[in-house]
């Protein structure tokens, strides 16, 4: 998951990315382990996600504030950003 950030931008070619994202994302709100949170913070591409992105938050709920906090700070701050919270 680390190797694709941040994900491309949508579009029809990049579904099976967004699919094997999906499958990962259930995984971790199936299996939490906090090293996910991170990883999926700077996930994040142009676009929506073909709206999978807004599922992430199933899974940052399985954590406490104090450990999603810094690296929600980080992935704001990130030169990655794709302008949303600008």
């Amino acid at each position: 998951m680390k190797d694709n950030h941040p994900l491309p931008k949508d579009s029809e070619e990049r579904f099976d990315i967004i699919k094997k994202y999906d499958e990962v994302r259930i995984h971790f709100l199936n299996n939490p382990d906090p090293k996910c949170i991170p990883l999926f913070l700077n996930s994040f591409g142009e676009g929506s996600g073909i709206g999978v992105y807004q599922h992430i938050e199933d899974v940052l709920l399985k954590y406490s504030t104090e450990e999603v906090l810094p690296y929600l700070i980080s992935a704001l701050k990130s030169e990655h950003s794709t302008g949303a919270h600008k």
